[in-house]
Formats: structure tokens, sequence, C-alpha cells
């Protein structure tokens, strides 16, 4: 089974400087033609020849979703991921979440790292997914709300760096994804009931993919966006199928009505565990996470 995860620190690359050649065109100044001269003969007619039309971009046509209800605004579903150079589609583990109908919650424990499953366990939390990115101590890297704290610092990458940083919010019963950009950005003061702050935006608001260079690093990779209608998902792909270039697109590619979407910590930090009645799952995390995103119905 397959399902999307985040990338670890540190694994984008900065692109190569590329140099962009301006296109010449022809002088707006009109060019002197040579006069001709009319014998006494049938008046000719002159025709301009029209331009040829562009022909627009095909459209790819979304890959269909099937969504089943597990719970409480809570829906589940596999959507089918491309592994390259095999004839075969494995399938990544999707949630969508209705913000008014669940709470969530960001848990930080540096004193006390635990795998994604034993997280899920101790909480009593029917959703847990591995969170944002920490270092070797355990400590946040990037900022995070949880319980009513703000920990961390602004992520800071440089000018020449693909990509930009990405903020989930939690307020109420409101879930929106903002792009930090290059510069510290810091909506509403990060007064909300809990933020997660990670790198990269997948897909920036509207939709459109926010990787644009292919590294080839390949990782799981987990996944949290918000669609259109503010429900949001979850997403874990867990095994190194997708670079992040070429989770930007597939997920702009699926028909999830994605308007945002953020990667989370992946690789070995990828995790997911499910526990709400028959809907039974557990994807451990390989290394101890200090940092987790939980669920809990009302």
């Amino acid at each position: 089974m397959l399902i999307a995860a985040g990338a670890l620190l540190g694994c984008a690359t900065p692109p190569p400087t590329v140099t962009f050649t301006p296109e010449l065109t022809p002088s707006s100044e009109p060019t002197a033609l040579p006069t001709a001269t009319v014998t006494a003969s049938p008046t000719a007619t002159l025709t301009r020849t029209p331009r040829p039309t562009r022909t627009p971009r095909p459209t790819a046509t979304p890959v269909p979703v099937t969504w089943d209800t597990i719970g409480v605004g809570i829906e589940r579903a596999r959507l089918p991921v491309p592994l390259a150079g095999l004839d075969v589609t494995a399938f990544a583990y999707a949630l969508r979440l209705d913000p008014a109908r669940v709470t969530f919650r960001v848990h930080y424990e540096s004193d006390n790292p635990r795998d994604v499953v034993q997280w899920r366990e101790d909480l009593g939390a029917a959703i847990v997914i591995n969170g944002s990115f920490f270092s070797g101590d355990f400590r946040p890297v990037g900022r995070i709300v949880s319980e009513g704290f703000l920990y961390g610092f602004p992520l800071d990458y440089p000018e020449d760096s693909i990509g930009v940083p990405g903020l989930f919010t939690i307020l109420e019963d409101e879930a929106a994804i903002f792009s930090a950009g290059r510069a510290e950005f810091t909506p509403r003061g990060m007064r909300f009931d809990a933020a997660l702050e990670c790198y990269p935006m997948l897909l920036l608001p509207g939709g459109q993919p926010g990787f644009s260079e292919e590294t080839g690093l390949v990782a799981r990779r987990s996944v949290v966006g918000v669609d259109t209608e503010g429900n949001v998902l979850l997403i874990v792909v867990d095994v190194p199928a997708l670079t992040l270039f070429q989770l930007a697109r597939w997920l702009a590619d699926l028909d999830l009505d994605l308007d945002s979407a953020l990667n989370l910590d992946g690789g070995r930090s990828t995790g997911l565990a499910v526990n709400i009645g028959a809907e039974q799952l557990g994807i451990p995390s390989v290394v101890e996470v200090p940092i987790v995103l939980a669920v809990y119905p009302r």
C-alpha cells in the first residue's frame, strides 16, 4: 500500500541558474513597399494571408477519485500512484476531513518522541500523521502552534531555493494554508488554535504546482492539503516513489479539487495511524518524531 509524505529537512537542492534569451521581435516601424505600376487591365484585389491559429494546449483530464465515508466528517480514498519503470500502479492512502465536524491538534514533545503509531495509541486520537521538520535534539525546525503555545522560528530558505515554505493553520472551524514566501510572514500574529510550518508548498493557492524543478530525489511522502470547500486532506505515500516535482504534479492531476497543499516531513518520518471503527491502519514512522498532527471526533 502506498501513501503521500513530506521531504526530510535539507532535501531541497538549489536549482541551477537559468539564463533566458529574449526572443527577437520584428521592428514596429513600417517598411516602405516599392511602387507598383498598374496597366489597364482588371483591377487586382490584394488579400492579406491570415496568421495561423495557435492550437491550445490540451487540458489533462483529472484522475477520478472515489471517497468512502468511515466516520462523521471523515472520508477515505486510495489514490493511484504511478511507479516509474514498472507496469504496475500502487495506491496512496488519503483522508478528507471536515474541520467543522472534527478537531485538529498539533502535539509536540521534544523529551518524548515516538513513532506515529505509538503517538496515536497514547493520545487516543482517531487519526495521527507525522508533522513538520525537527532537529537532532527534537526541536521544531519551522514554527508550530501546539496547545496555545508558539514554538520554533520561521523557516529561512535562500532566494535561489526551489519553492517556498508554507503554513497549515486551524482557527476555530476553519483550515487554511498560507504561502510564506521568501520573507518572514506572520499571518494573524500566529494566533491560531494549531499550526505547522513546513517546506515546500506543493500546490500554491489556486491549485498551481509550486515546486518547479526536478531534483530526482524520491522519498516516502506526507502531505496536508485544503480543498476549495475548506476540507482538510491528509495523504501518505508509504514507499519512495515520487520526487517533490512529481508529487506536486500528481496532486494537481488528481480530481481532489485541492486549492493548496503543503509537503510535511517525509522520508523516514512519514507515518499515519487510523482507528475509526472498522477502519484500522498503522504505518509506523521509521524514526521517532516529536511533532504530530492529530484528529479527534467531536
